[in-house]
């Protein structure tokens, strides 16, 4: 009997690896190991883009809908700027067409821009003072109304970097108050002053206005005279007192009121 059992344990023995065959020896398991760990943060990466890599997500966003690009802030670095970059110099040379439906694109894309609170450079700055200073003259009526609204937007968001274009916002926009508007195109400029007036120094707006009023080459129409007048006027309730005194403001002397074509009694 005990030769018999021998005899089968014999014949068991080496079936034994063989009765498991999933198992693997462990050097084959930790070499398995080691290639899953090696591809699992690829096979991460491009499962969830928006969690793992934040470059892969922002190309994502930008290419998805380039809308999307003009609400991210100045400031990003790399490839994702430079795209912000380029959507801002493509939305410029719209806004620069000959074409007033391009021109009214470029307008919408730089509206979308600003109200991102995307800031622009000291050069991209410059030149969409340029294309505004047009702007003022624009012949298509559904160009202009749009630059009225997207003006507001830029003055809001560039107040302090815009000083140095101030007169020629501040004049640009009173003279168009002397045009014959719509109604709803003038109550668009009316506001553009009001933003105008609560986001410059008042004194500088006044100095400004005094310039205009004694400037020999300036010929403004009966509108666009009282406009001025009551700008003036808005301004002054708002100054200090003590800058009138003897007179001037900051050494600036006040013009006659007849200067302004007005009789005096």
């Amino acid at each position: 009997m005990q030769s018999v059992l021998e005899s089968v344990s014999s014949h068991q023995r080496p079936l034994r690896p063989s009765a498991c065959p999933s198992v693997r020896p462990p050097s084959d398991f930790l070499l398995t190991l080691v290639l899953f760990r090696q591809r699992r943060p690829v096979r991460r990466r491009f499962e969830s883009p928006g969690i793992y890599s934040d470059d892969d997500a922002n190309s994502d966003a930008s290419s998805a809908c380039s809308e999307r690009s003009y609400s991210s802030r100045n400031g990003g670095a790399g490839p994702h700027f430079l795209r912000q970059t380029e959507d801002v110099a493509e939305v410029l040379n719209h806004c620069a067409s000959s074409n007033w439906s391009e021109r009214k694109e470029g307008l919408l894309g730089l509206q979308n821009l600003l109200k991102g609170q995307r800031m622009l450079s000291r050069v991209e700055l410059k030149r969409l003072c340029e294309i505004f200073t047009r702007m003022f003259a624009d012949p298509h009526s559904k160009v202009f109304s749009m630059f009225l609204e997207t003006l507001v937007d830029f003055i809001v968001l560039h107040r302090d970097d815009l000083q140095d274009w101030l007169f020629v916002l501040l004049t640009q926009l009173l003279k168009k108050m002397g045009a014959d508007l719509l109604g709803s195109v003038q109550a668009k400029v009316q506001k553009a002053l009001d933003v105008t007036r609560e986001s410059f120094p008042l004194e500088l707006q006044f100095n400004i206005l005094m310039r205009f009023i004694v400037d020999q080459t300036q010929t403004p129409n009966l509108k666009v005279k009282v406009a001025i007048l009551r700008y003036i006027e808005a301004l002054a309730r708002q100054m200090d007192p003590a800058d009138f005194r003897d007179g001037t403001v900051s050494g600036f002397t006040l013009p006659h009121p007849t200067r302004l074509g007005l009789e005096v009694t």
